[in-house]
């Protein structure tokens, strides 16, 4: 069930639709939809056209999880609501969490000595290597393109080391997948992006001096 009246959010999306507009954008991409979005994106479009060319990119849990994903149900949401201007065809992970003072991305080198958090401590990472590369694999073969949130080097390395067996496992031919915030990244892993056809997916607006970027120098420290 909507967590917000249909006719609220049909409305948020004209409103949407006419901002955007009055900038000239046509397209967009939103990073993580929920379900309630998605119903009301593909109700604009069929009771009379989106304004916009809008691409989704469908939900998974945010955290650890036991079992890998379940494919088909991703393709079976693609197919339920995709149409003429709304793509369904993106799926968003999450990888690990954000390197500000909670130190919860998942890093190479360890965070800067804080007495609430074990000496050497590098961060969290949501997944295994092995689930990750699976539903990586997985959601690559059904054509979707993958975006996962990935804002330390540590997480960022493991995304890479999945799309690398996804490309091994089913060639370079499908989707371009995406590291969202990528904020850190070893050199090491800088050529990998263009070899594995990988957009690294920015956040430049995080980066102007606010409160955000003080907590991320207090934890990782100003170089």
């Amino acid at each position: 069930a909507a967590i917000r009246p249909p006719a609220q959010l049909a409305a948020a999306v004209n409103e949407m639709e006419q901002l955007l507009n009055r900038f000239g954008i046509t397209g967009v991409k939103i990073a993580n939809t929920p379900d309630e979005h998605l119903i009301a994106l593909n109700a604009a479009d069929k009771n009379g056209g989106l304004t916009l060319h809008v691409t989704t990119s469908l939900g998974t849990k945010y955290g650890s999880r036991d079992e890998p994903l379940d494919i088909a149900a991703y393709v079976a949401k693609r197919d339920q609501y995709g149409s003429v201007n709304l793509n369904a065809n993106a799926v968003k992970m999450f990888l690990d969490g954000v390197p500000t003072a909670a130190r919860t991305a998942a890093m190479l080198a360890p965070y800067a000595a804080d007495p609430h958090f074990p000496e050497g401590y590098r961060g969290e990472m949501h997944l295994s290597e092995e689930m990750l590369a699976e539903d990586v694999t997985g959601l690559d073969a059904a054509g979707f393109a993958v975006k996962i949130h990935t804002a330390g080097d540590g997480s960022v390395r493991r995304a890479l080391n999945a799309i690398e067996k996804a490309r091994e496992a089913n060639g370079m031919g499908g989707k371009r997948h995406e590291l969202a915030h990528a904020g850190y990244v070893d050199p090491d892993d800088v050529p990998r992006f263009s070899a594995l056809n990988v957009a690294p997916d920015f956040s430049p607006y995080i980066w102007n001096p606010s409160p955000i970027i003080d907590s991320v120098v207090q934890a990782v420290g100003p170089r």
